[in-house]
């Protein structure tokens, strides 16, 4: 898992203005900042991949009018293509069931909530994959997205987010 930058300010002031407030035009500098960390995590895995991003839930989707996490996806492949990078971005993940709002639950709830949710549709055998998110905090929705798509068969290389939490002790 690779994280550009810790969710504190002045990122979490950015992100909050991407996915809540409207701000699509930060697609672009955000996505180039995931391209940046995507190549610098994994300079030899980052050709010839698909990135694949964490589904948004379809409320989000709605209620935004699209979804950001697949917009960093898109503008991350086409920093990468600028600069000679073979990336493409993957079929989507979608859900298969509903879910909760992650906010205010715990590690332990996240993951619960998540079990099962994602699947990826199509036979993935021999894909290079490179799941993207905009935000990490416990996990659960990159674990998720793998086991959907191991469960396709992808070869999933690595999770790049933009921010993740800082992690907690005893918690």
């Amino acid at each position: 898992m690779w994280a550009a930058t810790t969710y504190a300010e002045p990122w979490r002031e950015c992100l909050v203005s991407f996915k809540e407030r409207g701000a699509w035009w930060l697609a672009q500098p955000l996505g180039e900042v995931l391209a940046l960390t995507i190549a610098h995590a994994a300079p030899a895995l980052a050709s010839g991949v698909y990135l694949v991003s964490v589904p948004s839930a379809p409320r989000a989707i709605r209620e935004r009018g699209w979804d950001t996490t697949r917009g960093l996806a898109r503008a991350a492949a086409v920093t990468l293509q600028g600069v000679g990078v073979q990336v493409g971005v993957g079929a989507r993940l979608r859900h298969a069931r509903g879910v909760r709002d992650q906010a205010g639950l715990g590690a332990q709830r996240r993951s619960q909530n998540l079990a099962g949710a994602f699947v990826a549709a199509g036979d993935w055998h021999g894909r290079r994959v490179v799941v993207v998110d905009d935000l990490v905090t416990t996990g659960a929705s990159i674990r998720e997205a793998v086991r959907a798509l191991r469960a396709a068969r992808a070869s999933v290389l690595g999770c790049a987010a933009l921010a993740a939490t800082p992690r907690r002790s005893g918690g």
